[in-house]
């Protein structure tokens, strides 16, 4: 279609709300029309802290009648087919919401993409699932003292595993889809409030850490140290009692500390550098074991996930979604990506892509765009989110553009089309015309 860049992909997220709002057909010719759009990716469920426009605080600009919403977190919005999940313990549940009410996303763009010429993926998040969490308490990571991490799923825990195989086969069997992206891929943990929404305390509008949470804390608290996890170590060759007896020791010792010196220490930006989690890591082998024993936790779920994929349609892509390794992330409550077993590097062999999720300034996109490049050194595709939504100008829009450029990627998601000022979205087409013209 007219407007459409043909010559690189450019995709953007299409939620069931805006769907539902504009109609499918609409919706993607708003989307060619505004960015130049030839692929999109739909949720298949949600989270409940990411509302509207969520930490942006702003509204759904491009939604006319729907200014904000606020999503249930963990049901599908896809009509489930019960063949796949008939001997499975852990059932899908569909969302309850009048307005999406019979309404299956990926149903509806279907033919709408294919008329118009454009992929469109499904964009599944896995193991950070509140609600799943609440209705079935054992499926849920268990952290170094016992206690249950009621957020998200361990991914060792069969019933987990064979869930989402079922749900993966639903989507790939069932629906037309160009590919599959995993989204919260990692060994759950969370800073956030109870019921898994975001921003729990709040500093410097949410882009940082509350300054009295100890890194070093987190990570040794961060799970899993539950029976199936334990199974797994033990046949992979880890010595289990020897890690749970290092990480409990280590993490006890950070309870016996005066807190209020932490904060004070914190304000400092005493932890900024975060030294004491590299002696960590260098010092006590057996918390580099663990470690090791998550991202291969991760590695082999990757691993068998795609095999699953192209036993069904080996056309069918997938992307997983990750969190910097190297540093935290802009969203607070997801700290440091490789405490969930993240790694571009190990995962890079299981996936068609790796999307990266970085902070907000250009320095810090091009850093974690390098440090991404280096470590999957070629093995698959590289990319990393556009941010058009408030408060990023036209100029900052982009600027992200030609720094993704430059780094090599090739493809460009813009975050998001109905929540971006409408500058900002002209600025990314123009910028991604000028991209293709000179191509």
């Amino acid at each position: 279609m007219d407007g459409m860049i043909r010559k690189f992909g450019v995709g953007t997220p299409a939620y069931p709300w805006d769907l539902v709002e504009h109609g499918a057909e609409n919706f993607l010719d708003l989307a060619i029309d505004r960015i130049g759009a030839n692929s999109v990716f739909t949720p298949v469920s949600y989270y409940m802290e990411e509302v509207s426009a969520f930490w942006w605080g702003g509204v759904m600009a491009g939604n006319e009648k729907l200014r904000r919403y606020f999503p249930e977190d963990g049901r599908l919005y896809i009509e489930p087919d019960e063949r796949f999940y008939a001997n499975l313990r852990v059932k899908p549940v569909r969302t309850k919401d009048p307005l999406l009410k019979d309404f299956d996303n990926l149903a509806a763009l279907e033919k709408p993409c294919r008329d118009r010429g454009m992929k469109f993926d499904a964009w599944l998040p896995m193991f950070k699932n509140p609600f799943m969490a609440r209705e079935n308490p054992d499926l849920t990571p268990v952290d170094i003292f016992g206690g249950r991490q009621k957020h998200g799923l361990c991914p060792n825990n069969p019933n987990v595993r064979a869930y989402f195989r079922a749900l993966v086969s639903n989507i790939v069997t069932k629906y037309n889809v160009s590919g599959l992206g995993l989204d919260k891929f990692g060994i759950e943990y969370w800073a956030g409030g109870p019921l898994g929404e975001g921003w729990y305390t709040s500093d410097e509008g949410g882009h940082r850490w509350a300054a009295d949470i100890d890194p070093e804390f987190l990570l040794l608290q961060s799970p899993c140290f539950c029976p199936h996890c334990e199974k797994r170590a033990r046949a992979w060759g880890y010595d289990w009692d020897a890690i749970k007896r290092t990480v409990e020791r280590l993490a006890s010792a950070f309870l016996k500390r005066d807190p209020s010196v932490v904060f004070e220490l914190s304000k400092r930006g005493h932890f900024e550098g975060e030294s004491g989690i590299t002696r960590l890591l260098l010092e006590e082998e057996d918390v580099y074991e663990w470690m090791q024993f998550k991202i291969r936790t991760m590695a082999e779920t990757a691993k068998e996930l795609r095999a699953l994929i192209r036993s069904i349609k080996p056309e069918v892509r997938m992307t997983i979604a990750l969190d910097p390794p190297d540093r935290p992330n802009f969203q607070r409550f997801r700290h440091y990506g490789w405490m969930y077993g993240s790694s571009y590097k190990h995962l890079a062999p299981y996936a068609d892509s790796i999307g990266i999720a970085s902070g907000w300034s250009i320095e810090e996109k091009y850093y974690s765009g390098c440090k991404a490049i280096e470590a999957i050194n070629g093995v698959c595709a590289c990319n990393e989110d556009v941010h058009a939504v408030s408060p990023a100008s036209p100029e900052h829009v982009v600027k992200q553009i030609q720094t993704y450029q430059k780094l090599g990627f090739k493809g460009f998601v813009i975050f998001g089309l109905t929540w971006a000022p409408p500058e900002n979205l002209k600025a990314a087409k123009n910028e991604l015309l000028r991209i293709e013209r000179g191509m």
